[in-house]
Formats: C-alpha cells, sequence, structure tokens
C-alpha cells in the first residue's frame, strides 16, 4: 500500500494519489570531482555524466515588455552534512574552503553552516534511550566497550541527558571528529582517517544500543552497511545544506582542485548552479520575494507530490504521525524528493506569487521548469587516479522560460516611489501609499508604499486605515442610487458645528458654512452635509452597496498577505456608527480595496477585480488573462453626478488647492480629499509599529494585555490624522482616464489636510500616469506664471477634520 493510501486510509481520506516520485538528481555544473570507489578492483571505471542548467523559471515584464525581474546564474557550494562528515574533518575542511572562496564569513560562521543539525554546536540525537540503553552507551563513550571491559581512552564531546522518558544522547560534531580526538583512541588507525573513525563511532553506538542483535564487523557486509548509515542518520540527519550561497566564478576552479585533493566525492560536497533574481529595472516591492524554505517546508511540499492533501498534513500532530507511518527508504525518498524544493529559491508573495499561481495552471501548458540546458560527457578514471578525464559528447540549450507580462508601468513606477519617498521627507508620516489605476480596464499602472517601519507585509494589501472622507463619495452614491437625495437638493450644515439628535459634529475653521447643496456637501467635504444624507439612507442598503464594491473582504489580488478591513454589522445606530460612516469613520479598509470601491464608481458602477497580469508568452504561445465581467453595483446616471460633484471639488472645493484649472491646464479632473482626525481613543499607528518592531527583533508577538498597555501609550505628536487624497482625470481630447488614490497615515510635519498633504503627490502621479510629465520632468511649460495663485491664496486649506462632542 502506498503511503498516501495507508495515511489517508489511516485519516479517512479518499486516496489522493499513489506513492512514488522520481529523485532529483542535482549535479555539478560544468566540474566533476570525481568519486571515492571504496573496494572498486575493476582498472579502469567509465561512464557517463550528464550536467543539468538550474531551471530558468519565468520572467516578468512591464506593459511595454521592460523587464522587472528574471534569473541569473550563480555557483553555491552545497553539500551533505550526514555524508561529508563521516569522511571528512568539519573544523579542516571549513578552513580550508575559507581560504579558497574567501566568503563574507567567518570561519566559525562557515562551520556554522556545514553543520546545520547543531544548535550552539550541539547536536541532539533524535532516539531516546531506557536506561539499559544509556548505562551501556555510556560506558562505550568512557572505555571504549558496551560492557564496561575495554580500555580506550573516553570521547570528549558526546554525553547523554536525563529526560522525563529516557536518555537523550547529544553531541559536539566539531569536537568528536576532530584529528586531536581521533588520535586519542588510536593514533595509527584514526588519526588520518576520518572514515574508519566515523565507522568506529557507529558500530560501538550500535553495538551498545542493540545489544546482541547488532551486525558485528565480519559479518554481513550490505547489512553492516546498512547498520552504519542508521546510526548516522540518527547522529546528522541533514542530507543537503548550502556552504556558501553565490561565490565568483573564477574561484571554482581552484575549489575544485581542494575538493579533489582533499578526495570529496561527487555526493558529499560539490558545487552547483544556482540562480539568482535580478531586477534591472528597479527593485519595487510590489514584485515581491523568491526565498528559500525549510526542511518542513520542503517535506510538505513533496508529500504533497506523492498525493497526500496539503490540508489533511496541515496540522504538526497530523504531519508527525504521517512521517512515524513511513519506514527508512520512505523516509529516503522522501528526503531526495525535498531536497528540489529545498535548492532552489520559491516565490513567496507579490507579483512572483501570482505569477506562479497563473503557471501552475496545467491547463494552459506553459512549462515553468522549461526544458533545461545539459551537457553530456564521458568520464574515465583508473583505480589510482585522484581525477577522471572528460571527453565531451553533446550540450543542448535551456528553452526559453514563459514570459510574463503585467500591467505595471515601470517609468510610472518610479515617479510613483520618488513621490513617496519625497512624501515621507517632508511629512514624516508612519506609512505612505499610492496606486494608480487605468479606470476602463482596471490595470493596476503602478502601486508602492514606504513606511518608517517594518510592517510584515505589502502596505497597500496588508495596513488597514480609516478611510475618512474619501468614503463620503462612495456614501454620496449610495444616497443618490436609492434616491434619498439628489444633487441639489439644500442642507443646512450650521456654522462649523451641527447638531445631530445627542451629538455633535464640527467642522475646521475654513469649512463652508450655512446652506449647501448636496453636490457642495461632497465637493467641500462638509461632515455634517454628509452625515444628514448618509441616515436618510437604510443601514441595510448602505452596507449591502459597500460589500458589493468589496469592503470587508480580501481583495484576491493573488499577491499574498491580504487584509479585508472592518465594516461594523448591523443594525447601525443613527446618530452615531451610521453618522460616522457616512463621513468614513468607525470602518477599515485597506489601499487596494478602497481604490476598487472608488475606482467601480468612477467607471460607471461597475466593479473589475483589479488586474496586474496581461499575458504570458511561450515560444511562440500566447495566454491572454481573461478580465472578470463586471459586477454592477451603480447606475451610470449615479456615477456621472458623482464624478460632477468631483469636477466640483477640483474647482471650488477641498482639492482647489492643487486641482484647479489654472494649476492643472488641458486636463479634466475631479477630486476628493480626506483628513481623518482620529479619536483619541484610537491607537498611534507610529506607537503600535515600533512596538511590532520590537516584537519582530526579539521574536515575540503582542498579547491582549500588551495591546492593552498600548492603547493608554501617549501619542508622541498629538493629534493623529490620516491624510489623503483620490483624483481622477484625462487630458482634454482624450478618452484615456485614470485614477489615483494616495494615503499618507500619521504625518507627523505641520500640515495635516489631505489637500496639502496627499494631495501634491496625488497630482504629481496623475501628471506623470497621463504624460503630462515625463521623468518627473514637464513636457509643456506652464504659460503666464505669473497669473498662478498666490502662496497665501494656495495655503488656505478647505477640507477638515472632524471633530465630536458628547452631551
Amino acid at each position: 500500500m502506498s503511503v498516501s493510501e495507508r495515511f489517508n486510509s489511516a485519516s479517512g481520506l479518499r486516496p489522493a494519489g499513489v506513492f512514488g516520485s522520481l529523485a532529483v538528481f542535482l549535479i555539478l555544473a560544468g566540474v566533476w570531482v570525481g568519486r571515492v570507489a571504496l573496494g572498486d578492483a575493476a582498472p579502469r571505471k567509465v561512464w557517463e555524466q550528464e550536467e543539468l542548467e538550474p531551471a530558468p523559471a519565468f520572467t516578468l515584464v512591464d506593459r511595454e515588455d521592460r523587464p522587472l525581474a528574471l534569473f541569473v546564474q550563480r555557483l553555491d557550494l552545497v553539500l551533505s552534512p550526514n555524508a561529508m562528515w563521516q569522511a571528512h574533518t568539519p573544523r579542516r575542511m571549513a578552513e580550508l574552503v575559507h581560504q579558497v572562496l574567501e566568503p563574507e564569513c567567518t570561519v566559525d560562521e562557515l562551520l556554522k553552516r556545514m553543520l546545520p543539525d547543531a544548535v550552539d554546536g550541539v547536536v541532539t540525537a533524535s532516539i531516546l534511550l531506557d536506561d539499559e540503553q544509556a548505562e551501556r552507551v555510556e560506558r562505550w563513550i568512557v572505555c571504549g566497550s558496551a560492557d564496561g571491559a575495554g580500555d580506550l581512552p573516553p570521547i570528549e564531546g558526546l554525553w547523554l541527558t536525563r529526560e522525563r522518558d529516557g536518555w537523550r544522547l547529544r553531541w559536539r560534531p566539531e569536537m568528536v571528529l576532530e584529528e586531536g580526538q581521533r588520535a586519542q583512541r588510536d593514533p595509527k588507525k584514526f588519526a588520518n582517517n576520518p572514515l574508519k573513525w566515523s565507522r568506529h563511532i557507529a558500530d560501538g553506538l550500535a553495538q551498545a544500543l542493540l545489544g546482541e542483535s547488532a551486525i558485528a564487523i565480519g559479518g554481513d557486509e550490505l547489512a553492516l552497511q546498512e547498520q552504519r548509515a542508521l546510526i548516522w542518520d540518527v547522529l546528522l540527519p541533514s542530507n543537503w545544506c548550502v556552504a556558501v550561497r553565490g561565490f565568483p566564478a573564477e574561484r571554482a576552479p581552484q575549489l575544485v582542485e581542494l575538493l579533489a585533493a582533499e578526495h570529496v566525492a561527487h555526493h558529499q560536497m560539490r558545487v552547483e548552479r544556482g540562480r539568482d533574481r535580478r531586477h534591472p529595472t528597479g527593485r519595487f516591492e510590489v514584485l515581491g520575494d523568491w526565498n528559500y524554505i525549510d526542511r518542513a517546508q520542503a517535506r510538505r511540499r513533496a508529500l504533497a507530490s506523492w498525493g497526500i492533501e496539503p490540508d489533511s498534513i496541515r496540522k504538526s500532530a497530523d504531519y508527525d504521525a504521517l512521517l512515524a507511518s513511513l519506514d527508512r527508504d520512505e523516509l529516503k525518498q522522501l528526503d531526495a524528493d525535498a531536497w528540489g524544493w529545498l535548492a532552489h529559491p520559491l516565490p513567496i508573495n507579490g507579483l512572483e506569487r501570482a505569477c506562479d499561481a497563473l503557471l501552475a495552471d496545467a491547463e494552459l501548458g506553459f512549462e515553468v521548469d522549461a526544458t533545461r540546458g545539459q551537457f553530456q560527457f564521458r568520464r574515465e578514471r583508473s583505480v589510482r587516479a585522484r581525477q577522471s578525464l572528460a571527453y565531451f559528447l553533446h550540450s543542448s540549450e535551456s528553452a526559453p522560460p514563459p514570459v510574463v507580462r503585467t500591467t505595471f508601468d515601470v517609468g510610472l513606477a518610479r515617479q510613483v516611489r520618488l513621490a513617496l519617498d519625497d512624501a515621507m521627507e517632508t511629512h514624516k508620516p508612519a506609512v505612505a501609499m499610492a496606486i494608480v489605476i487605468e479606470l476602463a480596464t482596471g490595470d493596476v499602472l503602478a502601486v508602492d508604499a514606504r513606511s518608517a517601519y517594518h510592517l510584515g507585509g505589502f502596505a497597500p494589501l496588508f495596513h488597514e486605515f480609516t478611510p475618512g472622507s474619501t468614503f463620503k463619495v462612495n456614501v454620496m452614491a449610495c444616497a443618490l442610487e436609492h434616491g434619498a437625495v439628489h444633487p441639489g437638493e439644500r442642507f443646512d450644515v450650521g456654522q462649523r458645528s451641527y447638531r445631530l439628535g445627542k451629538r455633535t459634529i464640527h467642522e475646521a475653521e475654513s469649512s463652508k458654512t450655512g446652506v449647501l447643496s448636496a453636490s457642495e456637501c461632497l465637493a467641500h467635504s462638509v461632515n455634517a452635509g454628509l452625515a444628514q444624507i448618509g441616515v436618510m439612507v437604510p443601514d441595510a442598503f448602505l452596507r449591502e452597496k459597500f460589500l458589493a464594491l468589496g469592503y470587508a473582504a480580501a481583495p484576491g489580488s493573488a499577491l499574498g498577505g491580504e487584509r479585508a478591513g472592518y465594516l461594523p454589522s448591523l443594525p447601525w445606530k443613527r446618530d452615531w456608527t451610521h453618522a460616522s460612516i457616512s463621513f468614513g469613520h468607525e470602518l477599515k479598509v485597506t489601499l487596494w480595496q478602497h481604490a476598487a470601491g472608488l475606482a467601480a464608481i468612477l467607471r460607471g458602477g461597475e466593479r473589475v477585480p483589479l488586474r496586474v497580469l496581461e499575458r504570458v508568452e511561450q515560444l511562440g504561445r500566447e495566454h491572454v488573462t481573461p478580465r472578470a465581467p463586471g459586477e454592477r453595483v451603480f447606475s451610470e446616471r449615479t456615477c456621472a453626478q458623482v464624478r460632477d460633484m468631483m469636477r466640483l471639488g477640483a474647482q471650488e472645493g477641498t482639492g482647489r488647492v492643487v486641482a484647479s484649472r489654472e494649476l492643472a491646464p488641458g486636463l479634466d479632473l475631479g477630486t476628493k480629499t480626506g483628513t481623518a482626525q482620529k479619536v483619541p481613543s484610537e491607537l498611534c499607528v507610529h506607537v503600535e509599529l515600533a512596538h511590532n518592531v520590537e516584537h519582530h527583533k526579539a521574536g515575540t508577538s503582542c498579547s491582549r494585555a500588551c495591546r492593552a498597555r498600548l492603547k493608554g501609550a501617549a501619542k508622541p505628536h498629538g493629534v493623529c490624522y490620516t491624510s489623503s487624497m483620490c483624483v481622477w482625470g484625462s487630458r482634454e481630447g482624450d478618452s484615456r482616464e485614470v485614477m489615483v488614490l494616495v494615503v499618507v497615515d500619521e504625518p507627523r510635519g505641520e500640515a495635516k489636510y489631505g489637500s496639502r498633504v496627499a494631495g501634491p503627490t496625488a497630482m504629481r502621479i496623475l501628471r506623470e500616469a497621463l504624460g503630462v510629465t515625463r521623468h518627473g520632468e514637464s513636457l509643456t511649460p506652464t504659460l503666464f506664471e505669473e497669473f498662478a495663485p498666490s502662496a497665501e491664496q494656495s495655503q488656505s486649506g478647505f477640507d477638515a477634520p472632524w471633530a465630536q462632542e458628547e452631551l
């Protein structure tokens, strides 16, 4: 019965496949060290060798085919600790390798990499001994005989420790395997022969552990070799690790000479060609990362290839139970299969992860690990020769990898990055983010983020914030769609304060007052106006529309690391939650999520998922990623009215200071600014992220009590704000429209309003996206600069944070 059948049968699951997987043979690239042929009496050994180039994976390009990410080859020094240290001395080899390669680490650090099973230099054997076994092992350590009759010197660095259920064998490989230790027990036999010493250790421990059932020296040779292998699997279980990742190619010949001179076998230590991800046009965070997985993850992936359902071994207990059910041959096969996963980096997140998921679709027929380049040699070596002779037979080139074209514009992405860097420098926020979307298609042209702290994820998908007044666009669309209001309907918004039941809603000093139309309430971002409009719409209708726009749900971008945000459940109290949500409070969103919702309204009412992957090409074949069908949320009439209100906002309202016709000639624009003043009970993002960084450094996590203490922490910069701006536009005479959303969370400079903090950044990005500027430089010089608004006029703030009082 296969492993998957046994496991799934025991788990009550339907068998998902049959046991069996080809072992991954990772062969020395370009050089051959030779094998140690123990006991081979043939006068000459002849064989053919095949060497493979690393798989090229896939190449990422932007919408203009400019390269974003590709692989380049590198040289690695890899080894099997289990095989290597049975025949060689760890400290000596680490010193010799370090002398040749001169890696950016000390000899001690290199030795640590070569002994991955050791923790602080100590390896803990995986088996538990009973009292009788422990006594016999102790006697063998002390005198060389399990019955205590020996007279050999003790082995230092090998000892037993008592545990609750038995005894555990621990040892220091560097000390136990050194020349001095070997010479102390028998200088003639072991001093210059590490292999005999490792066999002595294995034979002695086997006699101590197994007693009379152990295979004695001189008995069945094959059984004896198997017994020794079992002991060393317990002492040093790792069969693969990387000692030096990426060393200069010019050092390879000297390294090969060293390995040959030291009689290092191919299966013990060798040079392999690996690959590094390179970013010719710059390193953008949205691209994501490739990284190496650990042994446990590699084993899980290998088990999945055997037909084991990943969900069935997600729990550690189930995974451990499966491993315990495997026999020795199956465990060896598992490690051989896992080797392939350990040897090369894998896409973890970002665009790299999205591409990997797309290409994993077998129906598309693209080969990520395309036909690999091969070199075939005939090798000959006489018994007494240290090295073999190579005769070239044949070679073939690698097939080109799949090319994945994204929706990104790398030139625009660079300008977004520079604009965010400037915003960080000027306003010193905790986080600054921006996204650029082509409205008609939902294609993401650029998205980036900057943070003063380690976030642990890609901020546009991971960082949740209060949207503030930019969410008024959504509320107004709901009110128009429901028929609760029309654009010209008038509302008395008071004199910078408005009484709503027992609650008083305040405006900023520069806010519009008196009687305003619904359009003016949105254009001038008047909280009292939107609160009155919002509470006229049933809470169930509002929440239904917000959910339809994608709020309170992970967006499914395929980039990984998404958060869903927060939207309160029903019912909402009219004067509190209902009113607060109407001007963008008491909810949380992510940049990606909010941008998709706003774009749906500006597009004409159809929500489509934001798209980042456009097509895949390989060897003349092409697959265009299908666009998801649009889901209508609002009527075109409703959305046209909202767009007109945002145009008014750009010309007369809160967006005027950066987007008026005088400041943006030749552009048709609409804006909505946001300045969310956080209530005293809300946690300061600077404090929260700095606190998270400390946990990250310490390797700990935040507890509920820890979180409670944070809420009472003082805000180092007083009142906290989230400043944002949404702007969409096109060039006059051009139907192509682009939307930009910029969020600057908790600026610590003098400015706080969205128009002054996020506005300049958003307009700078929009001009680049529409081609008004190129590489940040204007293509059309501004005429009549003397008629530009005065500095005093530019500094007058139109949007303002909200405040409230309870009576």
